[in-house]
Formats: structure tokens, C-alpha cells, sequence
């Protein structure tokens, strides 16, 4: 939609499997050295945004569809006018016809052309590239395949929360086939994540090779699923200045805490001011930290317990003079200490909502 001239493009939602090539130009002809089946099996997960999972070679679309789908892109290239160096596409087959989605003078990203095409074929591109550069000859074999293996890429893509741990990653690098696993430098505790809505936001790439693509997308799927990203569910503030955590993530744990410690605060003091039979645990604290302190206690004998415990309580009467209170006040510091701490533990396990 065009604000100025009050137009709008109404495009076709096309549907199919996707593919990526990587071609380089040199002397006016094309060499697609890269073909790659792109993994969109989450789209439900991440709709109405569009992001891709990784890609996988060689390539399960019939021989003749790839041929087509090379022809095109080859097409588009000329057809752009691009006439020296690498150009991407990214291809749609929509019933058996391939649609252009993007084409741009450039490498690939997503390690695809310095990654994951020289462990499936043994073509470094990028070799090629740099003596085209500065104008040195190259020799079109450097383009031919040298083999045929299996490769994967899968990538991380967290929740949306704060990061609050990461681990697993050495020990999904010691799995045989793994070629590399690159990070972002903010995979990291107290990293925001959003919802995930293009492929800038991906958090981490794995690259893999195998005997077979169906080897390779094992091993990149089971170190994807080693690495394990411990995400804290928060409320998020959007701003212009970015994203930052919700100010009531932090507010609401301390106002509940602040409001329990006033409540049995007051029904402690001012409405329970009499001794009973569930305080004689306090009661019998209060009595052996007294004997302690009087030099009397070499007698006394708390099974479970040592005797920081009955000496705090005494130490206490004997500020407050008032024994009761004493025992009343360790009650309510320590039942507030219990709510604040608890719900610190069940948010890190579970989330905010849960501890909360």
C-alpha cells in the first residue's frame, strides 16, 4: 500500500516447495554451482511471518524440475542484466512451475556458499570470486562438482522470553558431521527474544555433512535439539528506544511480597498476641537459646537442629524484651523470605505466569 498515491499491489499466495541456488557469471555465462531444498516445515508455527529452517542437499525435486528451476534463475539473471560475478535466488515450485521470489548480485547468507555447498560438492564459490575480483583468470572447472555427499543446515531459533541459560554446544560439536555451529553474539543470558518474524532474527546456524542428505539433516536436527536455549517467559515493553523487559515482571513480585510481609505482620502483632499450642515450636527454640546464652546449656539437645536457630530467638527476646514477638518476628521474616524466593525458583523452572 502506497500512502502517496493511494495504490496497492495485490499479489498471488503462491504455495510449494522452495529452493535456493547460487550462481556465478563469468565471461557473460552462468555457473549454478549451489542448489538447496530451503525447510519451511514450521510455517504454521510462525505465521503470518515467513521463516525458513534451515535447507538441505542434494535437492529431492525431480531431475527435470531442477533443470527448469536453474533455467529460470539463469533467465532472471540475464534478464537483470547481471553480467559479472555471484547472483542468489531464492525459487518457488508452485505446481511444478518454478516462481522467481528473489534475485540479487550476490552471495548467499546463512554460511550457504563458504559452508554448505563446498561440504555437499567440493565447489567453493567464493575461491572463484575473489581471483574475479582482481582480474585473474579462473578455470571454469573450479565450478564443476567434485563430489556428491549429503548437507544440512538447521538453525536456532529460541522463543520469545529472556534467555536465561545456554548450554549444550560443545556437545553438539562433537557430533560426528558437524562442520560448524556459529552463534550470535547475543545467544546469551538476559538476551530479550521476540517472536521470530524474518531470518534476521535467528539466533544460531548449524551446518552439517553426511554420507546422504537424509544422514546430514540427522545430525544437524540432533545437535540443533542438544543445544538447549532456557528461556523466562516476560511481558515485553515496545518503544521506539527497542525492547525491554515489562516494568510489572519486575513490580509485581516485590508488591506481593511487600503486601504478605504487612498482613501477617499485623495479624501477628496486633490480633495474635497470646501464646498457643502451634507456637510451642518457638516456644521451645526460645528456651534453649536462653539456656545457651545464660552458659546453662550443655544439656540442651535439638534433634535436626543446631544452635544458630535457638540463640537467634533469644538474642531477639532480648532486644524486644518480648518473647512472643521474638518468635513472631523470625516467623514473619522468614515466611516472606520463603514467598519472595519461591516464586524466583518456580519462574526459572517454569515462567512468570506459573510463579506468579
Amino acid at each position: 500500500f502506497c500512502k502517496s498515491k493511494k495504490e496497492i499491489i495485490v499479489e498471488e499466495y503462491l504455495t510449494g516447495p522452495q529452493v535456493s541456488t547460487e550462481t556465478v557469471v563469468y565471461q557473460n555465462k552462468c555457473y549454478t554451482t549451489g542448489f538447496s531444498d530451503r525447510n519451511y516445515s514450521n510455517l504454521k508455527k510462525y505465521e503470518p511471518y515467513f521463516i525458513e529452517d534451515g535447507g538441505d542437499m542434494p535437492s529431492n525435486l525431480p531431475i527435470e524440475t531442477q533443470k527448469e528451476a536453474i533455467r529460470i534463475a539463469e533467465k532472471t539473471i540475464k534478464t537483470l542484466g547481471i553480467n559479472f560475478g555471484a547472483a542468489k535466488g531464492d525459487i518457488l515450485i508452485h505446481n511444478n512451475i518454478p516462481y522467481i521470489l528473489e534475485m540479487a548480485s550476490r552471495t548467499s547468507g546463512g554460511r550457504f556458499a563458504s559452508h554448505q555447498v563446498p561440504s555437499a560438492t567440493g565447489v567453493n564459490i567464493l575461491s572463484s570470486l575473489l581471483k574475479m575480483s582482481v582480474s585473474d583468470p579462473i578455470d571454469v572447472e573450479e565450478f564443476k562438482p567434485k563430489f556428491y555427499r549429503g548437507s544440512s543446515q538447521r538453525y536456532i531459533l529460541p522463543p520469545p522470553g529472556k534467555i536465561v541459560s545456554v548450554t549444550g554446544v560443545e556437545e553438539a560439536r562433537k557430533i560426528e558431521g558437524v562442520i560448524d555451529i556459529i552463534l550470535s553474539d547475543d545467544l546469551k543470558p538476559g538476551t530479550i527474544i521476540t517472536n521470530m518474524k524474518n531470518h534476521t532474527d535467528r539466533k544460531g546456524i548449524i551446518i552439517t555433512v553426511g554420507e546422504t542428505r537424509n544422514d546430514a539433516t540427522e545430525k544437524a536436527v540432533r545437535a540443533r535439539d542438544l543445544i538447549n536455549v532456557k528461556m523466562r517467559w516476560i511481558k515485553m515493553n515496545m518503544s521506539k528506544h527497542g525492547i525491554s523487559e515489562s516494568s510489572g515482571e519486575k513490580k509485581y513480585p516485590i508488591l506481593i511480597t511487600v503486601c504478605f510481609f504487612l498482613i501477617t505482620s499485623l495479624v501477628s502483632f496486633f490480633y495474635h498476641d497470646f501464646w498457643t499450642i502451634f507456637d510451642q515450636d518457638g516456644l521451645i527454640y526460645l528456651s534453649a537459646g536462653q539456656q545457651i546464652l545464660e552458659g546453662t546449656g550443655s544439656n540442651v539437645s535439638l534433634p535436626n537442629s543446631g544452635p544458630a536457630g535457638p540463640i537467634l530467638f533469644a538474642t531477639l527476646e532480648i532486644i524486644t524484651n518480648n518473647g512472643l514477638y521474638a518468635t513472631k518476628l523470625v516467623s514473619v521474616i522468614s515466611g516472606t523470605a520463603i514467598v519472595f524466593f519461591s516464586y524466583h525458583v518456580f519462574r526459572n523452572i517454569f515462567n512468570y505466569k506459573i510463579a506468579i
